[in-house]
């Protein structure tokens, strides 16, 4: 077998995934992100400098979903369209505000997926007893459960606490305020302490974060419940009468019950807060740049839902060249 000659390069062919939409590199790997792919290259020079073992090639390690995921787009291409039209942000900073955003995108989709996965299970025993629930033969109802949905609930609750956790990570490089777990509430403290009350960061932290605190006392109470503090799930339950009531979930503080709500409600509401929260809160931080001639090239604006290219759905667009002060969505 002949060696791998590294200075004379190597084509690596992604063609079926599609069109390249960004190619975003890092420091030791880079990403090319397609309609319905994004892989995670490392090239043989950095796995192993040393030349150790000539004939090394490179590593892929590929995603089954791509610029055409609303996550992201919305998450993250939108945030690379941001920081390089609107306001160039220092390189290094890029790079760790981007190294972040692709963890939130990894575990953002992964609470989606076990939130689609959870509904699934729901929608199925509905369709089960589209047409009524049937008496039995000794006169009483039953009806199915979704199975394994404490478990599920749990791992969901993780995937957001951890995409919760990721993103505040961001105040760091931007700031210099480092917190290791999701508490927006003591993120807001902070930040009073650093920059102005009027600065939309702070004024967008301060009017959210208590959503998000609701996260982490849901997780805290379903993986370490107390007598007086936990969550209570209750299944696909029945009325003497044969009436149906969806799975729901109840969140009790000091014995006294905090929320009793539908879980695919709640569940739909908290992935569609989460990104709409992520995306915004990443709209916010181009206000770092302190110079006004920065705020000379840019304006966000909204794009129509209908009117959003499917390959690739971010929601807000750049339009350049436009001399009046940037203006912000409204939350």
């Amino acid at each position: 077998m002949s060696s791998y000659d590294r200075k004379a390069g190597i084509q690596i062919d992604l063609t079926e995934f599609g069109e390249v939409s960004e190619v975003v590199p890092f420091e030791d790997y880079m990403e090319i992100i397609q309609k319905d792919s994004i892989s995670r290259i490392r090239l043989p020079e950095t796995i192993d400098p040393d030349c150790k073992a000539p004939e090394l090639r490179p590593e892929i390690i590929s995603e089954e979903y791509g610029a055409s995921n609303e996550i992201v787009a919305r998450l993250y291409l939108q945030q690379i369209e941001l920081m390089n039209k609107f306001c160039p942000f220092p390189e290094d900073v890029k790079r760790q505000v981007l190294l972040i955003l692709s963890e939130c995108r990894a575990n953002l989709i992964s609470a989606n997926n076990k939130k689609d996965k959870i509904i699934a299970g729901i929608n199925a025993v509905y369709d089960k007893y589209s047409d009524g629930v049937q008496l039995n033969s000794d006169n009483t109802f039953r009806v199915d459960k979704v199975h394994n949905l404490e478990q599920d609930l749990k791992d969901f609750v993780d995937s957001l606490f951890s995409y919760y956790k990721y993103l505040i990570k961001i105040l760091k490089p931007l700031y210099g305020v480092e917190i290791n777990v999701p508490n927006y509430k003591v993120a807001v403290k902070e930040l009073k302490k650093i920059i102005p009350e009027d600065e939309e960061m702070y004024k967008f932290l301060l009017s959210n974060h208590k959503a998000i605190d609701i996260v982490s006392k849901i997780r805290n109470k379903l993986w370490h419940p107390s007598t007086k503090d936990y969550v209570s799930i209750k299944n696909f339950r029945l009325t003497e009468s044969g009436k149906i009531f969806p799975p729901s979930w109840h969140l009790f503080i000091n014995n006294n019950c905090i929320f009793e709500n539908s879980i695919e409600n709640d569940l739909k509401h908290l992935c569609t807060h989460a990104l709409d929260f992520g995306e915004l809160f990443s709209i916010c931080y181009i206000q770092r740049i302190k110079e006004p001639k920065m705020f000379t090239i840019g304006l966000i604006e909204e794009i129509p839902k209908d009117k959003r290219n499917p390959n690739k759905p971010v929601r807000f667009n750049v339009i350049q060249e436009f001399l009046e002060p940037p203006q912000y969505p409204n939350q």
